[in-house]
């Protein structure tokens, strides 16, 4: 069994069982419920740049939270720390920019859009699950859980190498427990 193979099998896995992963986070009203007693709030994105390029074939991505499935035509998008993440074709021109691209249009650079509204956030404290477009993701204790908008989640690390990860991408605009 080859890793597409096997990470499409934990993806089927982990999607039907919660075990001791932690809540599964599926619908918003499955956020309203992690978030309850948890420290939670409003984040606006900082302007970064990054690299980007086009999966040629469903490819396992090692993020810094763990493996996760960027499929065929989606996006790899490589952050500010070298962290990989896949994002699907549809989002990634509503949440960036562009500035250059190869000729094929299938890698280059973009900067985040920071305009518009904020995103939620929840500091879960605790392991737990995001469902995606690519499948299930993990969380743990110190992750952040992001809600971009309807059923559309991310988790980010809170520190990396030992330096803030989450708030150099994030502004904290309110934070309430």
């Amino acid at each position: 069994m080859n890793s597409i193979d096997q990470m499409r099998r934990w993806i089927k896995l982990t999607e039907s069982a919660i075990g001791d992963k932690g809540m599964v986070v599926d619908s918003d009203e499955k956020f309203q419920e992690l978030a309850q007693g948890k420290s939670h709030g409003t984040a606006k994105p900082i302007e970064i740049t990054i690299k980007w390029r086009v999966a040629s074939e469903d490819t396992v991505l090692q993020t810094l939270e763990g493996e996760e499935l960027a499929k065929k035509g989606g996006i790899i998008v490589t952050g500010t720390v070298g962290e990989q993440y896949a994002i699907s074709p549809e989002k990634f021109p509503k949440k960036y920019n562009i500035i250059k691209a190869n000729s094929d249009n299938t890698a280059g650079y973009a900067t985040k859009i920071v305009g518009g509204g904020a995103l939620t956030y929840i500091d879960p404290m605790v392991p737990f699950q995001a469902k995606t477009w690519a499948g299930v993701i993990h969380g743990d204790s110190n992750d952040i859980l992001i809600r971009y908008g309807e059923n559309d989640y991310g988790i980010i690390k809170k520190m990396h190498n030992g330096k803030p990860l989450f708030t150099s991408l994030y502004t904290v605009s309110s934070n309430s427990e």
